[in-house]
This record gives structure tokens, sequence and C-alpha cells, in this order.
């Protein structure tokens, strides 16, 4: 698979360029993946991003490798780049097997890390962990995970735990999650929980809730839902409470069409409080094929 990408913006203030690039193939039991990302700004000048893994595949056994680097001048406009000016290795190995009988349906046991430099050397982001997974076949899934990281010098670190029940109903479950720890030497603790219900079989509905205690107090509600209305049309919508402040929209969508579709957004999905817009947003995919198909 190999996909090319280019997108501009031009303003009164700002010019900037951005390219992209990737390529994944497939080899018996190695996937290996690259992809390289480079801007030009008016401003910033020219900066890059280079990403490339190589991950392996056997029964139960799994391990990736994988390298990044993210220059100090990369600066898409259009796109999100919250961490520059690194690079460096990150890994992983799991076990992941599948019970046939017993009361254990399937076992997960992983451990991770990365090792991350600032491009002028220095120390920039370390870490290490571990996971572990039970899943019962009665539909209790219990999730653990302890994490010990480094970031600008600074160590942190924290343990969670959940509970996902049933795992298998993508459409009607509940799951309960909370996190403590240390982090940039204060207290960290978070309690979430998230819920899924189909009341209909054209109406979905999703909650989410996230109270987290780390040097002030901060919440956050999540509730969103999309109704079908037959054939190639839908209803969506969500409700956002951040802190004291609310956000919501909803939106019209057709899909369809030779792959078109077309959105008609009441609100702005994006803010953090209700903002009067109506947006029409149309959608049109561009195949291009090499080769025979």
């Amino acid at each position: 698979n190999l996909r090319f990408s280019h997108t501009s913006m031009d303003s009164e203030l700002h010019k900037n360029r951005g390219y992209l690039y990737a390529y994944s193939t497939q080899m018996g039991k190695i996937n290996f993946f690259t992809r390289g990302m480079s801007t030009q700004d008016a401003e910033r000048g020219k900066g890059e991003e280079r990403n490339t893994s190589i991950n392996w595949n056997q029964g139960p056994l799994n391990a990736f490798l994988g390298y990044r680097q993210i220059s100090p001048n990369f600066f898409p406009r259009l796109g999100f780049a919250p961490e520059r000016n690194f690079k460096g290795f990150i890994g992983s190995v799991g076990w992941n097997p599948v019970f046939k009988t017993g009361k254990v349906a399937e076992l997960f046991l992983g451990t991770y890390g990365n090792k991350y430099d600032h491009f002028d050397g220095g120390p920039y982001r370390r870490g290490q962990g571990f996971d572990a997974n039970v899943s019962m076949r009665e539909g209790t899934q219990l999730n653990l995970n302890a994490d010990f990281s480094q970031f600008e010098g600074v160590n942190d670190h924290t343990y969670t735990v959940g509970v996902l029940r049933p795992r298998n109903d993508p459409y009607r479950f509940w799951n309960l999650n909370y996190t403590f720890g240390e982090i940039e030497h204060h207290d960290y603790k978070s309690v979430g929980l998230g819920m899924s219900y189909r009341p209909t079989q054209k109406l979905q509905l999703n909650l989410n809730t996230q109270f987290v205690e780390h040097l002030d107090k901060n919440h956050q509600v999540i509730l969103s839902g999309n109704y079908d209305l037959g054939n190639d049309k839908s209803i969506s919508g969500r409700i956002v409470q951040t802190d004291r402040d609310t956000n919501a929209y909803v939106a019209l969508r057709r899909s369809g069409n030779a792959g078109m579709e077309y959105f008609l957004i009441l609100g702005d999905p994006n803010a953090r409080t209700f903002r009067s817009s109506l947006v029409l947003k149309v959608s049109y995919p561009l195949q291009m094929f090499l080769g025979k198909h």
C-alpha cells in the first residue's frame, strides 16, 4: 500500500505547505510500515517527521519495534503535532492466548518501553510499563496497567485498574476505570465511566465521563447519539460539558452516491461553548490505481 498527500494553506499572515508519503507491506509474519511528512512554513522554515516500524506476529506472540523523529520546525498548520524536537525508539512485546474451555476465555500479558532524546542531545522522554488483561467467558474483562515514565527529567508513575462488561457487545456495555499515582511531583487521581446503549435498532447512545484530580479538580461529560434514518441518511449529535462550559451540535449526514458524503452541521463541534453556526460539508473520494487490480 502506497499513499501520498499534499495540503496547503495561504492567508494574509501565513503560508504553509505539507507533504506526506506512507508505505506498508506484509511479508509473511512481518508487517513493515514507513511514513514521512514534511512542512514548509514561511515563518518557521522546513520541518520533518519520520516514522518506521516492524511488527511481528507468531500465534499468541507479538513484537513491535519502531523509530520516530520529529524535527523542531515541523509545523502543519492544518494538522496537529503536539510534540516536536525528539527522536528515538519504541518497542513492545505481548502474549495473547485464547482458551477454548474453562472460565477464562482470553489472556493478555505485555510490556512496552520507549527512549526519546532531543535533536541537540539530552533526554526527552523515557518510559516502560506493563499490561495485564483477563477476559472471562461470561463477559467480564479486567484490565491492569502500571506505567513508569520520565518526561524532561521529571519522573512519573501511574497505576490503572479497569472493568469492562460485557466485552463482546459493542452496542450495549459499560466500563469503569480508576488511575492513581504521581505526575509532576503531585498526586494524580482519575475516575472514568463509559456506557453504550442501543434502545432501538436505529438509535445508539454513548455516555463517557471523567473526573480528574491533579493540582485542581476537573471533569468532563460527553453524551453522543446517532439515529439511522434508513437508506443513506442519519442524524448524529453530541453534548459536551467540560467543567463549567457546555457545547452541543447536531448534524444530518447523507452517505453513498459513489462514496460522497454530505454533512449539514448546526453548531461547532470543536468549540468549548455553543456557537451559532450552520455548515455544509462535502467529502469526495478520489482514487488512483497503480498497475493491475
